[in-house]
């Protein structure tokens, strides 16, 4: 298994210039490191209680985002290079072939595009459904192909009325980036000849404890602590 690590500190992001699949991605920016499902670090508890997994076990009704979206909401203003207009585009979920407002991940965006000059827009992707990547056994070869080719995206004149050169995926958790690549190569694709950069943003970086732990997730908290008032 390869280990991709944040190559910098953006405010209170990581920063991660490239994953396993992103050459559609401009860079990707997290909060801090998923260790795994049953970890017991504190960063972890905290992502998997906003997004609504108890420790591998899946439980939306458990989910408790409010804290996770005030976060995330402030921490993209402390990203010195998204240049405005920002259009904020959530990721879709497995099952899903439009944005659903309920849920986490729309929410999380919804919250972004709620910053002055930036512009929410659930109606720029679509996607055929596929299975859960987190839920499949297969190496990352079929993990990458199953999600390939599944996103569509609308031209960004005609969805929301006006030119935008600057894009955010919203996702909660990016593991290689095929996921957030996938939805970029379509926002591409249906804007061929526009310059147009796309940045991705999550909560968190999944990834094991035996790919070299890190305390910068805790060093970023307790320096943005206010960040992160309302969920503990």
């Amino acid at each position: 298994m390869v280990c991709v690590k944040h190559s910098r500190v953006v405010g209170p992001f990581l920063w991660f210039g490239k994953l396993d699949v992103s050459q559609d991605l401009d860079g990707v920016l997290c909060l801090g490191y998923r260790f795994g499902d049953d970890s017991k670090e504190r960063f972890t508890v905290w992502v998997n209680k906003s997004i609504g997994w108890d420790y591998g076990k899946k439980e939306a009704s458990r989910a408790k985002p409010e804290g996770a979206v005030t976060a995330l909401r402030n921490a993209v203003l402390c990203v010195p290079f998204l240049e405005v207009p920002v259009l904020v585009v959530p990721i879709l979920g497995s099952d899903d072939t439009t944005a659903q407002e309920s849920a986490v991940v729309t929410r999380l965006s919804a919250a972004i595009g709620k910053n002055s000059g930036y512009e929410h827009c659930t109606k720029l992707l679509s996607k055929d459904k596929h299975r859960s990547l987190h839920g499949m056994t297969a190496g990352s070869a079929a993990r990458d192909a199953e999600i390939s080719g599944k996103y569509g995206s609308g031209g960004i004149d005609a969805t929301v009325g006006r030119p935008i050169s600057c894009v955010v995926l919203v996702d909660d958790v990016v593991t290689r980036g095929s996921t957030m690549n996938d939805a970029a190569r379509a926002i591409r694709d249906a804007n061929n000849g526009s310059r147009i950069s796309i940045y991705g943003v999550a909560l968190a970086k999944h990834t094991y404890k035996r790919c070299g732990g890190t305390d910068h997730a805790e060093k970023l908290r307790a320096t943005y602590s206010h960040l992160f008032k309302e969920n503990g």
